[in-house]
């Protein structure tokens, strides 16, 4: 359990820092994030659902490695657009904002998926899965507990603080 929270924990913040920098770089007018603090939950999420998913297809699928790719490809792909879907959906009905807009990408389905960035989660899952993800393990067993217990009680913190003032 440790090891998902340390997980989750990551990359909400590393997913702070991304959308900062596209922010900074590329998309000026992006709005990172319902928190105050640097964490974008979605992404936090997202790792558990790639996680979850690459696991349950090596425990319980035979074949080779492509055919295990080419399942969690679609499995994640599926499941990352749901949660961006819901995500912006949420967003707007309890904040009366809209975070992010792929109106300007093609093949979008209203403001908050796009074919073209399902098929860049699907991909980077599977990057993810098979170059990232042996590092990241190693990182995170050198992080100390109590960092990230520290680490979440500032997030629960943030939580609290966003939806009170």
């Amino acid at each position: 359990m440790y090891y998902y929270l340390a997980y989750f924990l990551l990359f909400c913040i590393l997913g702070s820092f991304f959308e900062e920098t596209l922010k900074a770089f590329f998309l000026p007018n992006l709005k990172s994030g319902i928190l105050k603090g640097p964490f974008v939950p979605v992404y936090g999420v997202g790792i558990l659902i790639i996680l979850l998913f690459g696991k349950l297809v090596y425990e319980k699928m035979e074949g080779s490695k492509l055919k295990r790719y080419v399942i969690i490809f679609f499995g994640v792909t599926i499941f990352l657009t749901l949660l961006e879907w819901s995500s912006g959906m949420l967003i707007e009905t309890l904040f009366d904002k809209v975070m992010w807009n792929y109106d300007d990408i093609p093949f979008h389905f209203g403001h908050y998926i796009s074919l073209p960035t399902s098929i860049g989660w699907g991909l980077g899952a599977c990057l993810f899965l098979r170059y990232v993800k042996p590092l990241t393990d190693k990182v995170i067993k050198k992080i100390p507990k109590i960092l990230t217990y520290l680490v979440l009680s500032i997030f629960l913190f943030d939580i609290l603080y966003t939806f009170l003032f």
